[in-house]
């Protein structure tokens, strides 16, 4: 087609800022019409192929378009338009309807124009030419349907995409064409191109229902008649929405369906990344359309379904753990807020159905409560403390919530009876740090003091749950602390503080327990103390000497009682664990005690504990590991720890044994990160960007470990910088230029510096060429 060239005036015909220099068209047009669904890339791409222009920033610097990617040609603000349409030979408007505006719209993000539809500016592949082979065999044009990432099969003969040449294995681009139907880069001596794309089919899509298929691809299609049909398919309650925004809830929803099925327990995963694409198949989306096609009956039942899988999501709030990851979609920022609205009326509905609370019952800020019920509001005023702060620990003490929806105005309801139980074993409760402020000797000398009786625990309490260490009746500190003051005499000028003797001692073990009681009986005088703070910090001993005495007979009776025990710290040496490692222990029942005080451990007990089980540390040091590498490592072999709380882990020492002899047969052995650093001659950044590139697998026994034989092919099939370096006789900033003169381009680029990746063959290559 020839474009209106008698309407063109001496503005367009001249090229801005270049005097003298007249704009003119292509010597060859277009054959045909334009297709309707045709993309601007791929015109521009055609017309260059057409009158033997080898790049297309060069047709594209006939209009007087400046660029050196191309491919951001569609998105380009204030593009000269008419002056690229006279070049091409094209009707203005041919031009204009391929072009994609660039919108930012505050509070979501940046959208484009797709032929009347606003989605997400990051849909767009702006990187490689994908192309679908079967299609262009059928109709030889550049679909602009291909340049969406979320769709990664041709809508017309549901083949999957190619973005490399099936012959080079190089990325398809935008920056030199011969042609969009044949690969840039394989041509012959005469600059034609060799391998034509069409003669490389790919697989075929399925999808369950294909008619859902047909509705998601119809729904932002550039032909006009397809676009209308899918309109006429949506639900009634989105005939006022735009199909951009039925889009982005499809795509939305189809994140949630991929998370649910993958990973029950994980966030919703959205597709933003270039990589996070590839979980969008053709039947999640499929599903996806389903339930907006048969709104809302659809989103209800995958709900319920969802709800089945509730048990293994552990964290988030009460709905997120109810619905998982669709409980988080009318929080994604990018929908627009009609699309919030809906998904969020349909979430309140389920979780109303689900917790037995009628519509009428959904009860807002204002409205009056169900009898028995406060709001957390009133809950945490009545305890005294904040309302986060009180979520947080009803949470930990088994206090259930009743959510009345999920919107920002729903009220989270608790029962008045259980909130008061809380209050009542809230204010008379205190942990051993509070023991220790109170009475100015350490944490662990409130067992003891609760073991002699002096104070009185709370260990059956729900609360016990708050904290790792035991609780006490507050009552009983007070009480406690007004007999030790009670016993207080008048201060007979300047004396040694009861602290500082006691610290002078160098004691292993201070019986702070004794002291504090032959306070209370009278066996040691102290003065002082009239002010309030810690007591055993402020009182002073009377008499020195007898205190001293005092202390000796204790250790001295305390030796002679235990002398067939052996002390904790002495236990600790003998199990290489720390002490919070062994209260654990004895704790979980897993290492026996002889229910003395001080020497409370036994060799037998030790020597069978060492017999049967193994500690992290133990394994760590026997394989050469870090600790945090032993469980993926066991996990691995198929071991789970005999007992675990958070690090502190127990094995079975047989097991163990057994599983780190298979691991030792094995033939493929692993790396760690920073013998996979060494191994290719980089350092450990460069490996953690291999690995989020996919280049390389973190497979190993552990997050950051790989197997040997994966560094292996990777060694076979790539080279960094610093490795083509020597094989090129350069130094490592000189590769990229030494191969860019040579013709040749990186595989990939994962992070700056030396971290380029680049083809073993081509570095050979460019070596021959030298």
């Amino acid at each position: 087609m020839t474009g209106d060239l008698g309407a063109t005036d001496a503005r367009i015909q001249t090229i801005p800022r270049r005097r003298g220099l007249i704009m003119r068209p292509l010597a060859f047009s277009l054959p045909d019409v334009p297709a309707e669904d045709a993309s601007l890339l791929g015109l521009v791409a055609d017309a260059a192929c057409l009158n033997a222009v080898p790049f297309l920033g060069r047709v594209l610097g006939y209009a007087d378009i400046d660029t050196l990617f191309p491919a951001s040609l569609p998105v380009t603000e204030d593009a000269p338009v008419d002056s690229l349409a006279f070049v091409l030979r094209l009707e203005t408007h041919e031009v204009l309807s391929r072009m994609y505006p660039v919108e930012t719209i505050p509070g979501r993000g940046k959208f484009i124009d797709f032929f009347g539809a606003t989605i997400r500016a990051d849909h767009r592949e702006s990187r490689h030419r994908r192309v679908s082979p079967r299609s262009l065999r059928m109709a030889a044009h550049h679909r602009a349907l291909w340049e969406l990432r979320p769709f990664a099969f041709c809508p017309d003969s549901r083949e999957e995409l190619i973005d490399r040449c099936p012959v080079c294995e190089r990325h398809l681009g935008w920056k030199r064409t011969a042609g969009v139907a044949f690969c840039d880069f394989c041509v012959d001596e005469d600059g034609d191109p060799t391998v034509d794309l069409r003669d490389h089919a790919g697989g075929i899509v399925e999808a369950g229902d294909e008619a859902a298929l047909t509705f998601v691809c119809d729904l932002i299609h550039p032909v006009g008649h397809r676009r209308e049909r899918a309109r006429k398919a949506l639900h009634p309650e989105f005939s006022n929405l735009g199909p951009g925004e039925v889009f982005e809830m499809m795509l939305t929803l189809a994140s949630a369906v991929e998370t649910i099925s993958e990973r029950p327990g994980d966030d919703l995963k959205l597709f933003e990344s270039r990589t996070s694409y590839a979980r969008l198949t053709a039947s999640v989306m499929a599903r996806a359309a389903r339930m907006i096609l048969s709104w809302p009956t659809a989103f209800r039942d995958l709900a319920e379904e969802i709800r089945q899988s509730a048990p293994a999501r552990t964290s988030g709030t009460p709905m997120v753990r109810e619905f998982g990851a669709l409980a988080q979609t009318a929080r994604v920022r990018h929908l627009s807020p009609d699309i919030r609205a809906v998904l969020l009326r349909e979430l309140d509905a389920a979780w109303l159905h689900r917790t037995g609370v009628g519509a009428a019952d959904a009860y807002r800020k204002g409205a009056p409560l169900p009898e028995g019920h406060i709001s957390q509001v009133e809950a945490a005023a009545r305890i005294g403390m904040g309302v986060k702060t009180f979520a947080r620990r009803a949470e930990k003490v088994g206090l259930v919530a009743h959510r009345t929806g999920t919107g920002r105005r729903a009220v989270i309801l608790y029962r008045e009876d259980d909130v008061e139980r809380f209050r009542k074993g809230w204010n008379d409760i205190v942990d051993a740090k509070a023991v220790a402020v109170r009475l100015g000797v350490p944490p662990s000398a409130a067992p003891a003091l609760a073991e002699m009786g002096l104070l009185e625990t709370a260990s059956g309490s729900a609360l016990g749950r708050l904290y790792e260490g035991g609780l006490y009746a507050r009552s009983s500190l007070e009480r406690l602390d007004a007999d030790l003051r009670s016993c207080l005499r008048l201060s007979q000028g300047s004396l040694p503080r009861l602290w500082a003797s006691v610290r002078a001692m160098s004691l292993m073990h201070i019986p702070w327990a004794e002291v504090l009681e032959g306070v209370i009986r009278g066996a040691v005088a102290v003065a002082g103390g009239e002010r309030p703070g810690p007591f055993a910090r402020q009182v002073t001993l009377i008499d020195e000497k007898a205190f001293t005495q005092f202390v000796k007979e204790v250790v001295v009776r305390a030796d002679r009682t235990d002398s067939s025990g052996m002390t904790d710290e002495e236990a600790c040496l003998a199990l290489g664990a720390s002490p919070g490692m062994l209260m654990w222990l004895v704790g979980e029942g897993i290492m026996e005690t002889n229910g003395q005080r001080r020497r409370r451990n036994s060799e037998r007990t030790v020597a069978d504990f060492k017999a049967r089980f193994a500690l992290t540390r133990e394994i760590a040091d026997r394989v050469g590991l870090e600790p945090r590498q032993v469980r993926p490592l066991l996990a691995a072999a198929g071991v789970e720890p005999f007992a675990a709380k958070g690090k502190l882990m127990v094995w079975e020492r047989d097991a163990a044994s057994a599983a780190l002899a298979r691991i030792a047969e094995r033939a493929c052995a692993y790396l760690t990160q920073r013998q996979a650093a060494a191994r290719l001659l980089t350092n450990e950044g460069v490996v953690r960007a291999l690995r989020r590139s996919c280049l390389i697998a973190a497979n190993g026994p552990g997050r950051a470990t790989f197997w040997e034989t994966d560094i292996v092919r990777f060694e076979e099939l790539y080279m960094l910088s610093s490795m083509a370096a020597e094989v090129l006789g350069v130094r490592t900033g000189q590769v990229r230029d030494r191969m860019a003169k040579r013709g040749f381009r990186p595989a990939t680029v994962c992070a700056s510096g030396a971290a380029v990746v680049w083809h073993r063959r081509d570095v050979a290559r460019a070596s021959e060429k030298s």
